[in-house]
């Protein structure tokens, strides 16, 4: 009989880890990982092709993204966008301070936003900051909101910039991939 129930104490410690698997995918030259803490039947992942950009000085950029839509009947998202910033940026690093204050320029002025609160955090090992924000839509229509960015360490000429948004509530998705994120070069 205790044999019995100290089994099935470890099958109950055991499921939520099963049911919680780590997710990745490849876009453009980037593999990206992360950890909902979900288990992957509750959400899809969809690549976006890539949107190249020109500035007015002629200098291209390309940005690489992929959507998670929650499919359990809830409306929750979350975006990853990663950057390939012009040759004008190689070299300059971003701190989280100044991070957070190109989060805060962004989204703390738009006048549907209220809320807004932003710190520094490290994030895929690297500076980096995240606000969280609550966005009104329409006059009924309130979305609870998370901003974060990072510059990946891998990236020696500071070309590559790292930005996450989320609907997802902060400790149901949206804090446990911004300590998972993982970005690398393939």
């Amino acid at each position: 009989m205790k044999q019995f129930i100290l089994l099935l104490v470890l099958i109950a410690f055991v499921l939520p880890v099963v049911n919680a698997v780590p997710d990745s995918f490849v876009t453009g030259p980037y593999k990206v990982s992360f950890d909902l803490g979900l288990p992957q039947d509750a959400y899809s992942v969809t690549k976006n092709a890539p949107v190249i950009d020109e500035t007015l000085g002629g200098e291209k950029r390309i940005e690489y993204s992929v959507m998670i839509n929650n499919k359990t009947g809830l409306y929750r998202f979350m975006t990853i966008g990663i950057k390939h910033l012009n040759e004008s940026n190689t070299g300059a690093v971003f701190t989280g301070e100044m991070i957070e204050e190109v989060l805060a320029s962004k989204d703390s002025d738009d006048p549907r936003i209220s809320g807004f609160s932003s710190d520094t955090r490290t994030i895929d090992g690297a500076d980096g900051a995240v606000a969280s924000m609550t966005l009104r839509l329409e006059q009924d229509n309130i979305l609870d909101g998370y901003h974060a960015a990072y510059m990946p360490s891998f990236d020696y000429r500071k070309q590559t910039f790292v930005e996450v948004v989320s609907s997802y509530p902060w400790n149901e998705g949206t804090l446990q991939l911004l300590k998972t994120i993982h970005v690398e070069l393939v």
